[in-house]
């Protein structure tokens, strides 16, 4: 309905479904329903993301929501490479010398350029792996002392 000068009232709009902020009252419930299901990258909000699993399945990491972080593809391989430089570090030497110049290159740029995710990986996922593989170790030496 128009005011006697003209103009659409707020109550009008509301009422039709559009709020103030000119959203559907069908957007807001869905968006109400759904929210809990969208995820973000941790490290840099991006909405599109990967499940990340904080301690690999290789080192015993369990399918569990503690141990499932979102990570955006990009710091998904960021975080990746860490991992795998922090795991290759004594073997680095033995690998030709044109390659260990790129994997080095490729550390130290993102050791400059994506500090948090240099951080994720050294205050979540590094510590969370190292309690993990401390756990297993100890239940593997519960199991040979029976």
């Amino acid at each position: 309905m128009l005011a006697e000068n003209g103009e659409i009232k707020a109550s009008d709009h509301t009422r039709n479904g559009i709020d103030e902020e000119g959203i559907s009252s069908y957007s807001r419930r869905l968006y109400e329903r759904y929210s809990k299901y969208l995820r973000h990258c941790v490290i840099c909000g991006n909405p599109f993301v990967d499940r990340h699993h904080i301690v690999p399945k290789e080192m015993f990491g369990q399918d569990i929501e503690e141990n499932i972080d979102y990570l955006c593809s990009n710091h998904h391989r960021i975080v990746h490479f860490l991992l795998d430089a922090e795991m290759q570090k004594d073997k680095m030497d033995k690998r030709p010398k044109e390659q260990q110049n790129r994997y080095l290159a490729l550390y130290w740029w993102i050791l400059r350029n994506e500090r948090d995710a240099v951080d994720y990986f050294e205050n979540k996922m590094k510590p969370m792996i190292l309690k993990r593989l401390y756990e297993v170790k100890r239940e593997s030496e519960k199991r040979m002392e029976r």
